[in-house]
């Protein structure tokens, strides 16, 4: 690998940092690997690039980027981060297992501590009326190009294909090795993606219905491509629970304020300090135009914390989509007034990387009143 160090004359916060490592490997065309030393940038590549195509690359996309959150809101604890990185220890105890880049099997107490969050979180979910749903792991890219989801975030599709209906090409992968690479030239055009979120099978489900105020739940595994994987706070596979509001404006609205109060009260009860502001979607190229509206109306709230090492990662989103989604789906509701849409999403692997990074591997030693919490 090669490593080119550029020093920057500007601030690198979270946001700016996130944008870098999502876009800079395509505005280079180049696979890169992209690390931070205060406002120094270290871009690791197989070639060698040009360093004023990268800072001129880097110039566009921190312009691109609002570098500054609106905080809502915040809640400080005297719980501190353990000196210890828990992670090492769970793979040793295999309770966690990687099969792949940002892939993991859980057994043991972690995957105890991950049903007992899923437990907790269903509850709040059936409190609301919700209907339970269970989604597969494929949906048809035609659903997100109608979303728009492939135009506004293409970087993070797994798209699903098979081998072409070819004889030949059946008969040639019987010389493939282990270390074999598949060529691309021998698959059919995929038709399907990995779902990168919950609520589009939903949406897909309920095209062209109307309906009464409503709500849907479900968990399930989300996909996405990323540049960089980081141990449990970015993942390519990993599991959200979703709660979907459909309705008039004030019950859409209503549902995500009661959703943002009760997983604000849940992690006052784990004693985890936390942040709540306004964020924006990771919209690619010439889609980051819709980030300004989406921050100035307040559309989307992520709740964010700090986990071992000092990364702050969010854990919990609230979106309004407003009427965006319901009248791409066709969706219609019984009201003479406009349909609404919004959705939250807690992200297990992340609160759990959240509890651990304050509490430890050792859940024998946890607090009493977290294990209560928990219903451990």
């Amino acid at each position: 690998m090669i490593t080119t160090k550029l020093r920057l004359d500007l601030a690198l916060d979270k946001e700016i940092k996130k944008s870098l490592i999502e876009e800079l490997p395509y505005s280079l065309n180049s696979k890169l690997e992209i690390t931070f030393d205060g406002p120094s940038i270290f871009i690791h590549s197989e070639n060698k690039i040009s360093q004023k195509e990268a800072l001129i690359s880097i110039q566009g996309i921190v312009n691109k980027t609002s570098s500054e959150q609106e905080l809502l809101s915040r809640h400080d604890t005297n719980t501190e981060l353990v000196g210890e990185d828990p992670f090492p220890k769970l793979v040793s105890n295999d309770e966690i297992k990687e099969t792949g880049e940002g892939q993991f099997i859980y057994s043991g107490d972690f995957l105890l501590v991950f049903e007992a969050l899923e437990k907790r979180l269903k509850h709040y979910c059936q409190l609301q009326d919700s209907i339970e749903q269970k989604y597969p792991t494929l949906i048809r890219s035609s659903e997100l190009i109608n979303a728009g989801y492939l135009k506004s975030f293409p970087q993070h599709a797994y798209l699903s294909s098979h081998f072409s209906v070819s004889k030949e090409v059946l008969e040639s992968l019987e010389s493939l090795e282990p270390d074999s690479i598949i060529d691309k030239n021998t698959l059919d055009n995929p038709s399907y993606v990995l779902a990168p979120t919950v609520c589009y099978h939903c949406f897909s489900h309920l095209k062209g219905n109307t309906l009464n105020n409503s709500v849907f739940s479900s968990l399930n595994k989300c996909h996405r491509h990323e540049m960089q994987y980081q141990k449990l706070s970015r993942l390519s596979t990993y599991w959200m629970r979703e709660l979907m509001y459909f309705g008039d404006q004030n019950f859409v609205q209503d549902g995500l304020d009661d959703a943002l109060e009760f997983t604000k009260q849940f992690l006052k009860n784990l004693n985890i300090p936390f942040e709540v502001v306004v964020a924006s979607d990771p919209f690619f190229g010439n889609a980051q135009k819709k980030v300004p509206y989406q921050k100035i109306f307040r559309l989307k709230i992520e709740i964010i914390t700090e986990v071992y090492g000092g990364e702050k990662i969010a854990i919990a989103s609230f979106n309004n989509h407003q009427t965006s989604l319901i009248e791409s789906y066709n969706i219609s509701i019984n009201s003479e007034t406009q349909g609404f849409s919004g959705c939250i999403g807690w992200g297990f692997e992340r609160i759990l990387h959240a509890i651990y990074s304050r509490y430890g591997h050792e859940i024998n030693s946890w607090p009493k009143e977290l294990k209560q919490t928990l219903d451990l």
